[in-house]
């Protein structure tokens, strides 16, 4: 699927005959995003943690020593990445910061997973 990715600029996904979802690979990609991003930064954890309060979700965190990498899911739609950094920026300094994007592949599962949930 990586390479459907580079070469293409349209897809379809078919299981089984059943065309499940087709357009361009941004669309669709765009579509199934999650709202997640991963943080790399250097700061209080705890502090970190306390300013993500009830709008945002730590789903992972690996630390070595003052370094965290982190990744956060926004959980309230009126939200958005400059307010995940407004609100964690008192505490920390952050290095990296990158949105997660589902994988074509990670697309084609959950699309099938999802209409095997309906049958």
């Amino acid at each position: 699927m990586d390479s459907v990715e580079e070469i293409c600029d349209s897809i379809a996904l078919i299981n089984k005959s059943e065309k499940l979802l087709d357009g361009t690979v941004k669309d669709i990609k765009d579509q199934f995003k999650t709202q997640t991003y991963e943080l790399d930064f250097t700061g209080s954890i705890i502090g970190f943690t306390n300013a993500l309060w009830t709008n945002f979700e730590l789903l992972e965190k690996e630390t070595e020593g003052d370094n965290h990498k982190c990744k956060v899911k926004i959980l309230n739609n009126k939200m958005g990445l400059n307010e995940l950094l407004s609100a964690t920026l008192p505490e920390v300094k952050f290095n990296s910061v990158s949105e997660v994007v589902p994988s074509m592949n990670d697309i084609f599962i959950q699309v099938i997973e999802a209409k095997n949930a309906q049958s």
